[in-house]
């Protein structure tokens, strides 16, 4: 009872030689800082307790010092800190009030409550407690404290920490803490949610790319967003409540990280692996300490405060070389790097965010809301500047493909005019003549020329855009469903919305652009696999001459349909076909083809001019009364009743941009081969039908 007495006398003495002014509150008083009302006192041993505090509070060899400043920094120390103020209720009840210290890495936050018979109650806090132990649930160390009326009292607070000793204490009431968190949620989670959907949409880029320069860039948008988690007290009081060793070492560790991946992304995908070696060399060297630094983490364990420096300043340094690299590469004429201009738009905020938290953390400036916050500004503008660069390289592949399209396709429309120019003219002589020699020597000519399109569209289609189109556009869904989950509560919510919308106009320009190309591709190879197959057969007719031989019509007709595919499909007719087996018959080759190719001819063209909605074509071939049969039916324009007997004659034709020719020789060829051809039609816009008949070698030829 006697020492309580002492006790309470001497808390009496304390509060009387305080040098700070006390606080004065009552219970509508929602918000004050602290800082200028502090007594300051550095323990050099840290040896202090609160009984060598309060025995001898009037000692000369206690030196307290009034503060001057709101947010009292010492920078990195060992030294521990007493601070003691004095808060005097005026009002008439009592006054239940919050201490709140902003800075959550302090390791151990120990405050002295005077109580009412005296003496003092102790209240340990910081983060080398777990979370459970903390007074009120929040990120923040909180104080729950009240006040009597009409009464004064002093607190005395012990600080000792290993990382930079900031004392940011804020006195509230409840409706002023309501307040602040109000005011700060939407910043934190916002930007939280927006760190979490850029890692989510740019692992969807790894995935679906393959591309090892993401795989470092989703690393450093963990490692930061964890970071910023961690500076904020939010890993501790949502990741890891109970872990009081990973909340000390998560710092230093997850700086050094950050540095690391975002070095590797910018070696990868800016390629400055390859270019400049002192560049590269500085960069690998920033590898190296970080890793150090990692190292030195986890060996000190409790006493890391020389591995928050350390990455606390390889930070600031690598910040300042990722600016000066970025700016040499956007403006070299030897190195150009297009990619780099983002990289220096994204590390121009930031680095003036990162610049401002390197001197609140050494103290050099106050803690005020532009040196906290600007970091998460300038981080969340990185991360979606950084996160530009994948549709820009998309950009660039699609400039270059549209070009190339455009060249391929010159080049195509000059190669087929003039395969088309050597085909007429090989038609011509082997009708005239049958010249086997020149026709062999102008298919080697035209092989030479379609071996370069060829090569060209076996490049083309070695480009694997339209997988990497279909996974940005699956990234961009991701995208979408993520940002449905997270409603907007930030600017940075904002823009990342704004950035997905662009994606997606982004995506339909592509897979417009793409479409066309893929289309293009298409009818350039349909092309070349015709020229091919003209070549085929050309060959064979040059070397076969007009001998008879047994040949099969089945192939023969689907040699001559390949021939005429890009027509089939360009005019949208649906073709059908009954081939049933059938003997082969003795005949010539290129005349059964030149045939078959003026039937098929005439029937698209017919086909083409139809105003049906539908455009049918049927070919079938069968064995009837001994010879075999093929019938070529399409549903086009029609050949009038008064016209049937003159469609064999020469100059006759239903269309009046042909000459009428082809058909004409089509009867003498069969005629010439011994079999029979006729033509029905049930009149204007009823179609047409070919059936010709050709003998079996064992039965004698029949004139038409």
């Amino acid at each position: 009872m006697v020492k309580i007495c002492i006790l309470f006398c001497i808390y009496t003495l304390l509060a009387i030689v305080s040098f700070a002014a006390p606080i004065i509150i009552e219970p509508s008083l929602a918000e004050i800082k602290v800082g200028k009302y502090l007594d300051i006192l550095e323990d050099n041993s840290g040896q202090l307790t609160i009984d060598d505090i309060v025995s001898n509070s009037d000692s000369p060899g206690l030196k307290w010092q009034p503060s001057t400043v709101e947010n009292p920094g010492f920078g990195f120390t060992k030294r521990v800190y007493w601070v003691r103020f004095t808060v005097r209720n005026v009002s008439q009840q009592t006054v239940k009030w919050l201490l709140l210290q902003e800075d959550p890495l302090i390791n151990q936050i120990f405050l002295y409550a005077p109580q009412k018979h005296g003496g003092f109650k102790e209240i340990q806090a910081g983060d080398n407690f777990p979370f459970s132990k903390r007074p009120i649930a929040y990120r923040c160390v909180i104080f729950p404290l009240e006040t009597p009326p009409l009464a004064e009292q002093t607190y005395l607070l012990r600080f000792s920490s290993n990382s930079s000793m900031n004392l940011s204490l804020t006195y509230y009431n409840h409706e002023g803490l309501e307040k602040r968190k109000n005011m700060e949620n939407p910043i934190l989670w916002g930007f939280a949610g927006s760190f979490f959907v850029m890692f989510i949409y740019n692992l969807a880029v790894l995935f679906y790319t393959r591309d090892t320069s993401y795989l470092y860039y989703i690393s450093y948008i963990a490692f930061f967003g964890l970071l910023i988690l961690t500076l904020n007290g939010l890993s501790l009081q949502y990741i890891w409540p109970e872990s009081v060793w990973l909340n000390n070492i998560g710092p230093p560790i997850l700086i050094s990280l950050i540095v690391f991946s975002i070095v590797q992304f910018a070696r990868y995908l800016l390629g400055m692996k390859s270019l400049t070696g002192f560049i590269d060399n500085t960069l690998k060297f920033y590898l190296a300490l970080s890793l150090i630094i990692i190292v030195i983490t986890i060996i000190t364990v409790n006493k890391h405060s020389i591995a928050i420096i350390l990455a606390t300043t390889l930070t600031g340094v690598a910040s300042i070389s990722g600016f000066f690299f970025s700016l040499y590469h956007s403006v070299s004429k030897k190195y150009p790097i297009r990619e780099a201009r983002f990289f220096l738009a994204s590390f121009a905020v930031f680095l003036i965010g990162i610049f401002l938290y390197v001197l609140r953390v050494f103290s050099l400036i106050p803690n005020t809301l532009i040196t906290q916050y600007l970091i998460l500004i300038g981080a969340g503008l990185q991360v979606v500047m950084l996160s530009l660069v994948l549709p820009d390289k998309l950009f660039i592949v699609k400039n270059k493909l549209n070009k190339l399209n455009l060249d391929l396709e010159k080049q195509v429309n000059e190669r087929t005019k003039q395969l088309g120019m050597t085909q007429a003219n090989l038609l011509q002589a082997a009708h005239n003549a049958g010249m086997a020699d020149m026709a062999r020597d102008t298919m080697h000519n035209i092989g030479n020329v379609i071996n370069s399109v060829y090569t060209s569209i076996y490049d083309l289609r070695n480009i694997r855009v339209k997988d990497i189109v279909g996974r940005f556009k699956q990234a961009n869904k991701l995208l979408g469903k993520t940002l449905m989950v997270y409603q907007p509560s930030s600017d940075e919510e904002s823009k990342a919305r704004m950035l997905l919308q662009y994606y997606q106009v982004l995506e339909e320009a592509i897979e417009s652009t793409l479409e066309e190309f893929s289309t293009n591709i298409s009818r350039i190879s349909g092309k070349a696999d015709e020229i091919s197959a003209v070549i085929k057969a050309q060959n064979e007719y040059a070397t076969t001459g007009y001998m008879k031989e047994s040949v099969s019509i089945i192939d023969i007709m689907e040699e001559v349909l390949a021939l005429h595919n890009q027509k089939i499909t360009d005019h949208g007719v649906i073709v059908s076909q009954t081939f049933k087996p059938v003997p082969g018959i003795d005949s010539q080759k290129p005349k059964l083809v030149f045939i078959f190719s003026c039937i098929l001819s005439n029937a698209l063209d017919s086909l083409e001019l139809s105003t049906l909605p539908e455009r049918k074509l049927f070919i079938g071939i069968s064995l009837v009364n001994g010879s075999v049969q093929v019938e070529i039916t399409d549903s086009g324009i029609g050949i009038p009743n008064d016209d049937i007997k003159k469609v064999f004659r020469h100059g006759y034709s239903t269309n009046a941009n042909k000459t009428g020719f082809s058909l004409h020789t089509c009867g003498n060829y069969v005629s010439e081969l011994g079999g029979q051809i006729h033509c029905e039609s049930k009149g204007p816009n009823q179609g047409a039908t070919f059936i010709l008949r050709f003998p079996l070698p064992d039965e004698p030829s029949s004139k038409a």
